[in-house]
């Protein structure tokens, strides 16, 4: 039987086989390169609840980034503690009740630093960074020479003055998050990525219990770079001044899922 006859188009065929191969590959870069990580899967990716169910099954978090996504995930009964909020359009009653229940938060956005001075103890707490990708790599990102609009800015200084606001209110910041959109998807924007955390650690002095360099591989295409690719490059440049016992990388890959559109 051809699934093409009985089911009108457009639609996503997902081939569970290539899901399980694609998942094994990159669990395997991981543990091979970095065993001490965290797969985050994005619910805007494709938010079928199966799909949903397979990655927490599978040991990931969930990674959502408004309180609609965050709401599925509890309607599904993913554990408190197996989020990733990201995204600039967080409330302040999920970003509190996330932090709380020992998810990891990425503050994006002035409003969410004042969020975060009213918790009170030890949380997964980090700052997405915006920087010059265009510098590193030339004509790859998506948002090109206008640069990003997520995130605190590095030459800038917004990034600083995010850190100083933080550490004068005794907010201990966690983690970094890192995620650039590029056009290329090419290893060389991740080397960028590990290289300018190196950076902002030294020059900041920041103990990093995490840090998430989001997404944007290539997922399971021969003729592609391969999970391996990504996750060495990164893990040899991060390993110069970062310890894998004491960090967690966190990774949100879009492309494990294999989709066919017709």
């Amino acid at each position: 039987m051809k699934i093409d006859n009985y089911i009108e188009t457009p639609y996503y065929v997902i081939d569970k086989k290539k899901l399980d191969d694609n998942f094994n590959k990159l669990e395997l870069a991981l543990k091979r390169h970095w065993n001490n990580y965290v797969i985050g899967y994005s619910y805007k990716t494709n938010s079928l609840p199966w799909i949903i169910d397979y990655f927490n099954e599978k040991g990931c978090y969930s990674e959502v980034v408004s309180a609609d996504e965050y709401e599925l995930g509890k309607l599904l009964e993913i554990e408190n503690n197996k989020f990733i909020y990201n995204g600039p359009i967080k409330t302040k009653e999920s970003f509190i009740e996330v932090a709380k229940n020992g998810g990891y938060i990425n503050i994006d956005s002035n409003r969410e630093l004042k969020w975060a001075t009213e918790l009170k103890g030890k949380y997964k707490i980090g700052l997405r960074v915006n920087f010059d990708i265009e510098k590193f790599c030339p004509n790859e990102s998506q948002c090109g020479v206008e640069g990003g609009r997520f995130g605190f800015c590095y030459e800038n200084g917004e990034l600083a003055k995010a850190l100083q606001y933080l550490y004068e209110h005794n907010v201990k910041i966690s983690g970094l998050h890192l995620h650039i959109s590029s056009k290329t998807r090419s290893v060389a924007i991740y080397k960028a990525i590990a290289e300018m955390t190196v950076k902002i650690k030294k020059e900041f002095n920041i103990k990093l219990d995490y840090l998430d360099i989001g997404g944007g591989f290539f997922g399971g295409l021969d003729d592609k770079p391969q999970f391996e690719d990504y996750i060495k490059e990164v893990s040899d440049i991060l390993i110069k001044e970062i310890s894998p016992e004491k960090t967690t990388l966190i990774i949100e890959p879009r492309n494990v899922i294999n989709r066919n559109t017709d």
